[in-house]
């Protein structure tokens, strides 16, 4: 279950964390992608961007033959479409918990995808835990100091001290934009980029304990800072807004702490606000109202074509999951728990519980609105391919250990280490952005987008069922032309042969 590197045998989550292993190897059968590299990551302005380059082939070169070849349909389904690229405009990350660090293997695999389909994606949402990944996307940050630090980090240190969990955020920030001689990055730096980045927020006005945790008011910190505050918002602190949308009563700080670390921001009137992590509240645990609001729009004929935002959440584990792990071979470790798991598991337990009679979870709300197609699910528990121990990562499990940050992480993609992942990223990236509503691949990417649906295009059709409206033409004529010699050179790999059921 190894592969053998430019310089060095290694399993496939070892050369993602550290692609300098993978050299500059080439394999005659990545035509398609080296021509992709060169166009929209080699061509381009940036300090990181050989570094990038070799990220994105260590990753398209560690999945199966057959993920390969799903993975670089979807980037084919987005890229030949010229005309709607603009449309893919941001990304929303749930809340979670320790969950969230399955969403790395997500942003893996959207980081190497929008860098190849040359995507602007300029807007970035965030509740919770998922505002950890969520600004390291918009920094930048390289692929391989994400994984370091979400398999590395010291989370089971941060309820200790909002200190401790400000200054990791803070180096986090810094070495992600690399920005090592700010003092402080505050949001001006993050405009600085040319993007947004925003995270919700619960408000308990001046009291200190969250009375109105059940029903709280809920708002974006940055959007509606000046308003709420009496300030502007261009110095407040990304790591200081980090820590805020982290704040969960019981996990971020002792539940003894009734500030909660003194979580709070004094308003242009002297009146203190405490606030909190509204991660808990289904309702809010992913920021959805911006893309609603988009869809709205769309809804009303006030603009021809809504942004698309890439929406990710994390999978809960429940008792049928390990049965089906246990069928498959998988054998259960003893678990060593920090004894705050057990109290944020009863609370998760509760709000999942309840979950299930409200239908507030987010592919519910996506789903109403016809906007299945951008939700992407990561997997919270696996087979360690390398020994055969169930892994599952749950919201309270700040103790987890490396080696189980790491399986999970490489089973959600799934690197080809893992074998028979149910509802990987890779298979819901190319359900979502190649196949059809009937299950037969579109024919956009075989025919270099000549036929079918694009992937903006199966999202706007599905958005056009969803609200009774006639889908436009298939695609825009003339849009296209600028990218067909990428794929359809000869001697370049032919996926027209390849359908679904092939794969």
């Amino acid at each position: 279950m190894k592969i053998t590197t430019a310089n060095t045998d290694a399993s496939r989550m070892s050369v993602l964390r550290n692609p300098l292993q993978y050299g500059e190897h080439r394999n005659s059968l990545d035509s398609d992608l080296e021509k992709l590299i060169e166009r929209n990551i080699l061509s381009k302005e940036g300090p990181n961007r050989r570094l990038q380059a070799l990220e994105v082939r260590a990753f398209v070169n560690s999945l199966s033959d057959q993920n390969k070849a799903k993975f670089m349909k979807v980037v084919k389904s987005i890229a030949l479409d010229k005309e709607n690229l603009k449309y893919f405009a941001g990304e929303i990350w749930s809340g979670g918990g320790m969950r969230v660090v399955a969403g790395c293997g997500a942003a893996v695999a959207l980081s190497a995808l929008e860098l190849l389909a040359d995507l602007n994606v300029n807007s970035y949402l965030a509740t919770s835990a998922g505002a950890f990944q969520a600004i390291s996307r918009l920094f930048g940050c390289l692929n391989s100091h994400l994984l370091n630090s979400t398999i590395e980090a010291p989370f089971n240190t941060f309820r200790r001290s909002r200190a401790t969990l400000e200054s990791w955020t803070e180096n986090l920030i810094k070495n992600a934009s690399g920005k090592h001689e700010v003092d402080v990055i505050r949001n001006r730096h993050v405009k600085e980029t040319g993007s947004t980045f925003d995270v919700v927020v619960g408000e308990t006005s001046d009291r200190i304990l969250p009375f109105n945790y059940i029903s709280p008011k809920i708002y974006f910190l940055f959007k509606e800072f000046e308003q709420r505050f009496g300030h502007g918002a261009n110095n407040f602190p990304i790591s200081k807004a980090v820590g805020i949308t982290t704040n969960l009563p019981g996990l971020i700080c002792s539940p003894i702490d009734t500030t909660f670390g003194n979580c709070s921001i004094t308003d242009a009137k002297g009146k203190k606000h405490y606030l909190f992590d509204p991660g808990l509240i289904s309702k809010y645990r992913t920021p959805l109202a911006p893309f609603l609001d988009e869809i709205e729009k769309y809804k009303a004929g006030d603009i021809k074509k809504p942004k698309i935002y890439f929406v990710v959440d994390y999978d809960s584990t429940d008792k049928s999951n390990i049965k089906k792990l246990k069928k498959e071979g998988g054998i259960l470790p003893n678990e060593s728990r920090d004894g705050v798991d057990f109290v944020v598991d009863l609370i998760m337990s509760i709000v999942d519980f309840y979950e299930g009679f409200t239908h507030t979870r987010p592919i519910d709300i996506l789903e109403h609105n016809g906007l299945e197609r951008t939700y992407i699910n990561a997997n919270t528990e696996a087979i360690n391919p390398f020994t055969g121990e169930i892994t599952v990562i749950k919201t309270g499990a700040l103790s987890a250990p490396g080696h189980i940050r790491e399986t999970i992480i490489g089973a959600s993609i799934p690197l080809s280490d893992y074998k028979d992942v149910d509802n990987s990223i890779i298979d819901q990236l190319y359900t979502n952005f190649v196949l059809n509503e009937d299950g037969r691949e579109s024919e956009f990417a075989s025919t270099n987008g000549e036929r079918g649906k694009s992937a903006y295009q199966l999202i706007l059709s599905r958005i056009n069922k969803s609200i009774g409206k006639t889908d436009e033409s298939n695609k825009d004529s003339g849009s296209n032309d600028s990218h067909h010699s990428i794929f359809s050179a000869k001697g370049l790999i032919d996926f027209s042969t390849r359908s679904a059921a092939a794969l």
